[in-house]
């Protein structure tokens, strides 16, 4: 075992004051000791309650030797109480299942009646918050049609998903998609992706419709059908900028070295590779009185697209954000 030496150390220290407080702790927080250092039984020190009960090696091994008891753990672990929005039925979770999970459900039944739901009709009629939804989408969103085998089996699957850092965006686009009958899941990830161990873990909203995915699949196949179509939107214009800023925006101070000076530049743009994105987002500006310029990195010899980045006037930032209320980089 890795931490013997503590153990044993703390075998003689008890062998000599009887006083489980003097023990130290082993690398996952345990206090583990022989009631008799000739014997080979070990024993621990309960977290809640500080009886000393034994333990096997096995167990020890294994990461138990916390706590005596499930009463002891949930004494200190306790569960959350909620209620089913289903069938108002009170349950208990995990806390880390509450904070993973949005919507919880006191039984498989529930869930199932609450996901049945998904078959209803989804309003693809011109709203502010279908226009918000495809800015976000044209953005930092995914939308597409998968084949998953799974059993044996050939499975179709028409997620809507967006992955972000921040849980306010990452709501707001839950609320919207809700807005136009989806039924949108929102959790957070249990891990980084391997390879970027340094990156925040993702916030995530999903959601499934064929309707809504054969519907933006048909809109995006004809990049002047979807402005009509944004265009036509209650408040369109608008809340398209602020999905699509809130996706691919970025609004903050940069400093620079030039010479012997430190200069520090205020900076809003909007990044994007497609230009057809950027033509109707310099559209949209220009009709609100705004005054863009862009700037373009040629990145074709590297294999990847060419970057194009809408900027805007420093006098022109506060006006902007006034007009599209972002619920993030404000």
């Amino acid at each position: 075992m890795e931490d013997e030496a503590i153990y044993r150390a703390n075998s003689e220290i008890y062998a000599l004051t009887k006083d489980a407080s003097k023990l130290s702790e082993d690398s996952q927080g345990r206090i583990i000791f022989k009631g008799k250092i000739e014997r080979k039984g070990y024993h621990f020190v309960c977290r809640a309650c500080g009886r000393i009960r034994y333990i096997r090696p096995s167990d020890i091994e294994r990461g138990r030797g916390k706590y005596c008891s499930s009463a002891c753990y949930f004494g200190t672990h306790p569960r959350r109480w909620l209620f089913c929005p289903v069938c108002s039925t009170l349950f208990s979770i995990k806390p880390s299942k509450a904070e993973k999970w949005e919507n919880h459900f006191c039984s498989l039944e529930c869930y199932h009646k609450a996901m049945s739901d998904l078959r209803l009709s989804v309003n693809l009629n011109p709203s502010p918050e279908l226009a918000y939804i495809l800015g976000v989408i044209v953005g930092d969103g995914c939308v597409g049609e998968y084949t998953i085998k799974s059993g044996g089996k050939t499975k179709r699957r028409y997620p809507v998903k967006l992955a972000v850092a921040d849980y306010e965006f990452a709501k707001s686009f839950a609320r919207a998609l809700k807005k136009i009958g989806l039924h949108p899941h929102t959790w957070k990830e249990k891990n980084v992706r391997k390879g970027r161990e340094n990156e925040q873990k993702l916030w995530h909203t999903e959601a499934n419709s064929k309707t809504f995915v054969r519907f933006f699949l048909s809109l995006k196949s004809d990049w002047d059908e979807f402005e009509k179509f944004v265009r036509s939107c209650p408040k369109g214009k608008e809340m398209f900028l602020r999905g699509f800023y809130e996706s691919e925006g970025h609004h903050g101070v940069y400093t620079y070295h030039r010479g012997n000076g430190i200069q520090h530049v205020r900076k809003l743009h909007i990044t994007n590779t497609n230009p057809d994105l950027i033509k109707i987002t310099i559209a949209f500006l220009r009709e609100f009185g705004f005054h863009p310029y862009t700037s373009m990195k040629k990145r074709k010899q590297f294999g990847w697209k060419d970057c194009t980045t809408i900027y805007l006037p420093p006098r022109e930032h506060r006006r902007f954000l006034a007009l599209i209320s972002p619920v993030v980089k404000k």
